[in-house]
C-alpha cells in the first residue's frame, strides 16, 4: 500500500485544527479523483453532488482522522463510495447508472470479459447485473488502477475478501456477456 506524503499528512493536521487553506489544498489536490470515482457510477450531474457530499463529510470528520499511513485519497474515496452506497439504496437496480469500462485491465478473467465486450450495450448489461459493490471494485481496480491492497482499503474489506470479490464479479460479468441464443 501506497504511504500517506509528509506534507500530506501536515495538510491533514492542518485541516484537522480547522485549517481551510489546508482543507482546499487537499480538495483541490483529490476533487478530480473523487468526482472521476463518482461520476463513473452516478453520472457527471449526480456526481457533482455526491463529490460535494464527500468533502463535507470529510471536512467534518477530518478532526477525528487518525492517520493509518494510507494516502488521504483513499480516505475520501471510502467516504465517496458510502456516499455513493447510500445514493444506491434509495434508487431501485433499474435506475443504477453504469460505468464505461473502456480502461479495464486485459489480464485473466478481466481479458475474458474485454474478449466478450462487442460493444458498449453488452458491457453495460453485464456490469448493470452486478452488485454495487462490484461494480465499485472492478472500478476501483481496473478504472482508477489501484492494488488489491488499495482496493480493499478503500472498500474497507480484507485482501482476501477483495480478491474474491474482484474474481466473482468478474466471473458474473463473463456469465452475463455470453450471447444467447
Amino acid at each position: 500500500m501506497k504511504s500517506a506524503t509528509s506534507d500530506e499528512r501536515e495538510l491533514v493536521r492542518r485541516a484537522g485544527a480547522g485549517d481551510r487553506d489546508a482543507f482546499r489544498a487537499l480538495h483541490d489536490a483529490y476533487v478530480r479523483d473523487v468526482y472521476r470515482f463518482l461520476a463513473r457510477r452516478a453520472g457527471p450531474h449526480l456526481a457533482e453532488d455526491l463529490t460535494a457530499e464527500t468533502f463535507l463529510s470529510a471536512w467534518r470528520a477530518l478532526p477525528a482522522y487518525e492517520e493509518r499511513g494510507a494516502p488521504v485519497r483513499y480516505w475520501l474515496l471510502r467516504i465517496a463510495h458510502r456516499h455513493l452506497l447510500s445514493w444506491a439504496r434509495r434508487r431501485s437496480a433499474e435506475e443504477l447508472p453504469v460505468a464505461d469500462i473502456d480502461g479495464l485491465a486485459t489480464d485473466g478473467l478481466a481479458e475474458s470479459v474485454v474478449d466478450r465486450v462487442t460493444d458498449q450495450t453488452a458491457l453495460r448489461a453485464g456490469l448493470a447485473r452486478l452488485t454495487e459493490l462490484q461494480r465499485a471494485a472492478l472500478e476501483l481496480r481496473y478504472l482508477q488502477d489501484l492494488s488489491v491492497t488499495d482496493t480493499a482499503a478503500v472498500l474497507g474489506l480484507a485482501e482476501p475478501a477483495t480478491r474474491q470479490l474482484v474474481r466473482r464479479a468478474l466471473q458474473a460479468m463473463v456469465r452475463y456477456m455470453e450471447p444467447r441464443g
